[in-house]
């Protein structure tokens, strides 16, 4: 399941992070999986920095995200039963 720790992990890797893994909790260790599992992160084998960002991949998925347009908010008014159904 794709979560905002997703994106966070995925960043943490790519932009170099720390010497040692971004954390180590339940949520993190399915999340870094999953990563492994469609190639985002690669194992590294060090016990202090599991993992690390296989680059070419990360910035495929990155450009394509930063791709997306913001959201546009719309105003409007509501119709006149909607507003008496509340």
């Amino acid at each position: 399941m794709k979560a905002p720790l997703t994106l966070e992990i995925i960043i943490h890797y790519y932009c170099g992070g720390s010497d040692t893994d971004y954390m180590d909790s339940p949520g993190f260790r399915e999340q870094a999986k999953m990563l492994v599992d469609v190639e985002l992160l690669i194992r590294t084998g060090n016990p202090k920095r599991k993992y690390e960002a296989n680059r070419e991949a990360v910035k495929v998925y990155l450009d394509a995200l930063l791709a997306v347009p913001f959201p546009e908010l719309e105003w409007i008014i509501p119709k006149i039963t909607e507003l008496q159904e509340s």
